[in-house]
């Protein structure tokens, strides 16, 4: 989609559109920081009932793994413009900072490097991502379930004890 028919469809003009982002590419990043934002209070609302980080944490992978299939669009430009997000102060990034101190804190995962634990979890789910928009019959939920099982035994999880967690019922996502 061009910029024109991005202004026609938002009825604003092409100056106003200027006024606003330099590029699509800006247009683009903002409609995702809002769109991160706005699933990741989604996510923390389903998970308030939770007390256990690391399920907290294998609900957040499996049910953004499954964004590809639900928002199949916002996916795919998720994975243009998605790593930068790993660093972002808003959106996923930061609660999923939080959650995995937490985890290291009560010593129920074994994180490490903060920040390299960050980009593995985030860098995985972007792949994921790939993977699910190139195999468009894979199933979304077993491969979600299995990513979030492997990043909880990455953050020492015994596997039947990572498996067990990763393949919970998952709260709404409302």
């Amino acid at each position: 989609m061009g910029i024109r028919e991005i202004t026609e469809a938002a009825d604003v003009g092409f100056g106003t559109f200027y006024g606003h982002f330099a590029s699509k590419r800006d247009v683009l990043e903002a409609a995702m920081s809002m769109f991160l934002e706005q699933h990741s209070v989604r996510l923390e609302s389903a998970v308030a009932h939770l007390d256990d980080c690391a399920e907290v944490f294998a609900v957040g992978v499996r049910l953004t793994g499954r964004l590809q299939r639900n928002h199949p669009q916002v996916a795919r430009i998720l994975l243009r413009v998605g790593l930068p997000r790993l660093t972002s102060p808003a959106g996923l990034a930061p609660r999923a900072r939080e959650l995995l101190r937490a985890g290291e804190a009560t010593g129920r995962l074994q994180v490490g490097d903060l920040e390299v634990a960050l980009a593995s979890a985030g860098g995985s789910l972007l792949g994921l991502m790939h993977l699910l928009d190139a195999e468009p019959h894979m199933d979304a939920g077993q491969a979600g379930d299995r990513l979030a099982a492997n990043l909880l035994r990455m953050f020492g999880l015994p596997y039947d004890e990572a498996w067990d967690v990763a393949t919970r019922p998952l709260p709404a996502l409302g």
